[in-house]
């Protein structure tokens, strides 16, 4: 659906990873943010206010002519989508008592939200082919047209929230344009210093609100001297860097190297959608059974092995989609094993009040590793492409030796989350 979408909005093919990548910068900016002011003014009104703002946003992007109405659109409907997630999930903790009633609706949600990720690959395709590019976005609108005991008065601390906004804004913004534009375009590592001298601030304001200071802040600096709990935010950004970039180069394999349409892409895709949905099932009762240790670890090997079957040169291009293919789309069935295991934790480690920012801390991780691995994959594929003029991919041997580099950057990306899991959780018992 991409390159259609790219084509019908104006978009050239060097500044495709905006369409996805910007949705991520959106959202994962302003999440912890979001995550206080649920739990602060209320969940189910943030939750509400938030679907009508994501249904009008995604309304409005099937209507979209032109490249940058398109992202201007494509943000807003990240920032709605922002405030909702880490609502939900506080609303989940408010509702359930800790216990495996909570264990089974946190297992739940995360398994609907990871393997969402997945199933919107392939119905998307699916959508894209029958229909067109713009129903992607109508009809998940119209879903989320369908979803339309609170606490009184807390200080908000409105320039942390600002500053850590700022700050991973900028920061995204020029990394992304960075591939474009070249490191060489004098504003790049300017934007860049600055966005990590704000970030450098928000510690430091973070800091000096919770050791000096009665207003609560956003985010307890004190949280991270827990090593396993640092960790965990390790595991997670370099598992979801890799997961979702395995994805993005995997669609430009089959549509720009292989020349498939959108729904001969989507049925490669489909057996992803299948085995996350089958192992769904098994993850809440493997949970009160196996050791989380072993669960957690399992799903980061799975999530390992599928960018290295795209990655290994030794296997020809063209070799039968069931040899090596097939098995690595059964595998993204990590997704659905990971998110619980480090949902739970997260649950487990914040006090009530702090459930929907844990949330919201939790998805920033993953939205912000989403773009960045974006970021850095493009950036090798690039590198690796080199001067190479590729006017047409179909077939490129220059093109394929890129799409390998940016896979073997996904292995190596959730191979350093295995080994941190391995160091960090290996005393990680039953939930």
């Amino acid at each position: 659906m991409l390159p259609d979408l790219s084509e019908a909005v104006g978009i050239p093919s060097q500044r495709q990873q905006l369409v996805i990548s910007i949705y991520n910068v959106s959202s994962g900016c302003l999440m912890l943010l979001w995550g206080r002011l649920a739990d602060v003014y209320g969940r189910r009104l943030v939750f509400l206010i938030s679907s009508a703002l994501f249904t009008i946003s995604t309304l409005c992007l099937g209507f979209a002519t032109h490249e940058i109405p398109f992202y201007i659109i494509r943000a807003m409907q990240g920032l709605s989508g922002s405030a909702m997630i880490p609502s939900a999930i506080g609303i989940i903790a408010n509702a359930f008592p800790p216990g495996k009633s909570r264990n089974r609706a946190y297992v739940t949600t995360s398994a609907a939200a990871s393997l969402g990720s997945v199933l919107g690959s392939i119905s998307g395709g699916v959508i894209g082919g029958f229909l067109s590019w713009k129903w992607v976005f109508w009809i998940p609108a119209i879903l989320a047209a369908v979803t339309t005991d609170e606490k009184g008065y807390l200080s908000i601390d409105w320039i942390g929230g600002g500053l850590i906004s700022i700050g991973l804004v900028l920061l995204l913004i020029s990394l992304t344009q960075a591939d474009t534009l070249g490191w060489k375009t004098f504003w790049i590592p300017l934007l860049i210093a600055v966005s990590v001298l704000i970030l450098i601030l928000f510690v430091y304001w973070q800091y000096r609100l919770e050791n000096f200071s009665t207003l609560q802040p956003l985010i307890r600096i004190s949280m991270f001297r827990n090593l396993q709990f640092s960790a965990l935010f390790v595991v997670v950004g370099c598992f979801y860097a890799a997961f979702n970039s395995f994805l993005v180069f995997a669609t430009f394999f089959y549509q720009d190297y292989l020349g498939l349409g959108v729904l001969d892409t989507t049925l490669r895709f489909l057996p992803s959608g299948i085995a996350g949905l089958a192992v769904s099932f098994a993850v809440s009762p493997a949970l009160s059974r196996i050791p989380g240790f072993y669960i957690l670890e399992f799903g980061l090997l799975c999530g390992l092995a599928s960018p290295l079957l795209f990655a290994i040169p030794a296997i020809p291009p063209h070799t039968t989609y069931w040899a090596w293919s097939f098995p690595a789309m059964c595998l993204c069935l990590s997704v659905e094993v990971v998110w619980p295991v480090v949902g739970l934790l997260i649950a487990e480690k914040l006090p009530q009040e702090d459930q929907a920012l844990g949330g919201g801390l939790l998805q920033t991780v993953n939205h912000i590793s989403r773009s960045l691995g974006l970021v850095v994959t493009t950036a090798i594929q690039s590198a690796v492409q080199g001067e190479h003029k590729i006017n047409d991919p179909l077939g490129d041997s220059n093109f394929l030796r890129g799409l390998q580099a940016a896979q073997w950057t996904n292995v190596g990306s959730a191979g350093f989350a295995v080994v941190v899991a391995a160091v960090f959780f290996r005393n990680l018992g039953r939930s």
